[in-house]
């Protein structure tokens, strides 16, 4: 019971005398049910329509954030909230350099609310700058949510095993326009949790790529990652080069929507692009309207574990061209090892529930890498081949349980043709 209930009971038993009144919730304004309630320790505001020389109270807001956040760093005050308008800067959360950021949550008024991406000299050259930096292996618990992000190259980024104490949260954000990648988690011991963000048209820069989220940790297949990025309600339209790439890493995909990633050289055009030793789930994923491949593996899985697809749907992927003369692709789901250095059980891809259509060359093509294909797949309309195994694929498939619909053919390695375990 509060203190201020106690007061209450008190007095209507005992005393018989009134209680101050409480006091009133102060009115946030058309952006209080989006920042929600004041923390007991306190808040900072911030809007760029204010009058200059405020204090950061919500009748006199700073109308910067550099000011707002100066201000948490001296006070240790952790909720800094930002009214609709523009914001321009370059802002890097981090515990280095006597900076108090970690348990700070940045949160603005919703779509309105635009942090607008500035240039800065490196090397020489004026560098687009990432909007939102949170770096450090000590930074932890920043929570980043409900605002718009404008240009930036490397636009929204956790790097350098921040989270690893607490995950960082990029919560409800739009990228918008960004330069090379939208959205970066960069080292093996970098938590972060990605819900209801959504990446609008990543540009390459100088005809590199434009990737939409990139989860790369730069450590070799013997590296235990004990915790896993977290991708729940992201949606990726207009990358160009891949939608959603990780590297090394451990990740998990829930109710995420991949579409329109367009080919560029050297890169052609993957929804989700999952490598070198990645494990991870796609959790009803929707891969739509990508070039050469909705879901591209190579050496699938980590520490043991496979790579599971579940309740997803890989479609209409568009063919592009490949550097094999008179060859194009356009597969939903393309699995392989690359130069078959190992046997192809080392790597594991589980399929249940999900439906393929409208892809042109196969919807799915192993190659020298086990595939079990289980139970309520559909495999529609598209292709003549709806699963192509190559070199030394291992497919084992439930007929019984799997739907063929609109192909004849169930396109196999002859060893595999006449097996008890995938049959025509």
């Amino acid at each position: 019971m509060s203190a201020r209930s106690i007061c209450g009971v008190a007095i209507a038993l005992v005393l018989g005398v009134g209680c101050p009144p409480p006091e009133e919730t102060p009115d946030q304004g058309p952006c209080g049910d989006t920042w929600g309630a004041i923390p007991e320790a306190g808040r900072i505001w911030s809007d760029p329509g204010a009058a200059e020389g405020g204090d950061g109270s919500l009748d006199a807001p700073f109308t910067t954030v550099e000011l707002a956040l100066d201000e948490a760093r001296v006070t240790g005050i952790r909720s800094v909230v930002l009214a609709e308008g523009e914001y321009a800067g370059s802002f890097t959360l981090t515990e280095d350099a006597g900076q108090l950021d970690s348990g700070l949550e940045l949160a603005g008024c919703g779509e309105g609310t635009v942090l607008v991406a500035v240039e800065d000299e490196e090397d020489g050259d004026d560098v687009i700058q990432p909007v939102i930096d949170v770096a450090g292996a000590d930074t932890h618990d920043v929570v980043v949510r409900d605002l718009t992000i404008q240009g930036g190259r490397r636009a929204l980024m956790a790097r350098g095993g921040a989270g690893a104490a607490g995950p960082i949260l990029f919560e409800r954000i739009v990228v918008e326009d960004s330069v090379r990648v939208a959205v970066m988690i960069d080292g093996a011991a970098t938590v972060a949790q990605l819900a209801d963000v959504e990446v609008d048209q990543v540009d390459p820069e100088d005809g590199a790529f434009g990737w939409g989220v990139a989860v790369q940790t730069s450590v070799s297949s013997a590296y235990e990652i004990t915790t896993p990025v977290t991708l729940e309600g992201v949606a990726v339209t207009g990358a160009h080069g891949v939608g959603v790439v990780a590297d090394g890493a451990w990740v998990e995909l829930t109710a995420c929507t991949v579409e329109g990633t367009a080919p560029l050289d050297g890169l052609l055009g993957r929804g989700v692009h999952l490598q070198n030793w990645t494990r991870g789930t796609l959790d009803g994923l929707v891969a739509t309207g990508n070039s050469d491949a909705a879901v591209f593996l190579h050496r699938p899985g980590r520490e043991g574990a496979p790579v599971t697809i579940i309740d997803s749907q890989l479609s209409d992927t568009a063919a592009s061209d490949v550097p094999e003369p008179d060859q194009s692709s356009g597969d939903g789901l393309s699995v392989t090892q690359g130069d078959d250095e190992y046997e192809a059980f080392t790597f594991v891809v589980e399929i249940s529930g999900t439906t393929f259509e409208g892809n042109p060359r196969t919807h799915i093509l192993a190659e020298n890498v086990q595939v079990d294909v289980g139970s309520n797949n559909v495999f529609g309309d598209g292709t003549t081949y709806p699963i192509v195994s190559q070199e030394e694929a291992l497919v084992t498939a439930d007929e019984e349980v799997t739907e063929l619909t609109g192909a004849d053919v169930l396109s196999l390695n002859r060893d595999l043709l006449d097996s008890d375990e995938v049959t025509e």
